[in-house]
């Protein structure tokens, strides 16, 4: 079974939780459940993959929450998530441009690949592989893009997300 946690409005997996209902898509015939990630309402060892997009910024505790994740995966199952890429040098000419860095509004937490795998190795998962990714990320202006394309050798400061692929 696959769980999907901090689902927003997407809704791929066979169990979806997010601790907003409001996003969820009624329309969807899909498992929604309204939970706290941090204490998951689910037996140890039930789900063989973990997705988890654009959440671990969100939460209070992201250790306690990817204990949680590990402790509902079954042995050799899979985890992945995609947060943030906080080195991402856009967020550095915010800073030259303005003075200051204002992360989206209710992002708790950043994250760049060496925090992050540091977290995914504490918590425990094994056989894992941070690397730096990027979606639908064209609508920038002329220097924004200039230096995006002088970095595109060094993608973990130029790519917009982080992924984490991890085993239990």
């Amino acid at each position: 079974m696959i769980l999907n946690m901090g689902c927003g409005g997407t809704c791929f997996g066979d169990v979806n939780i997010d601790v907003n209902k409001k996003v969820f898509n009624l329309k969807e015939k899909k498992v929604f459940l309204q939970c706290d990630a941090h204490h998951l309402p689910f037996k140890s060892n039930c789900f063989s993959q973990i997705y988890s997009i654009d959440v671990l910024e969100h939460v209070d505790s992201p250790a306690n929450y990817l204990r949680e994740a590990k402790r509902v995966l079954i042995n050799e199952g899979f985890l992945m998530l995609g947060t943030p890429n906080a080195m991402r040098v856009l967020n550095f000419l915010f800073i030259i441009k303005h003075g200051f860095y204002i992360p989206h509004q209710d992002h708790i937490s950043l994250w760049g690949r060496i925090e992050l795998e540091n977290l995914v190795k504490r918590i425990g998962f094994s056989c894992f592989v941070v690397f730096p990714y990027t979606y639908g990320d064209t609508k920038h202006n002329f220097i924004a893009n200039l230096f995006l394309e002088l970095l595109s050798w060094r993608k973990d400061l130029s790519d917009r997300q982080l992924v984490v692929l991890a085993k239990k």
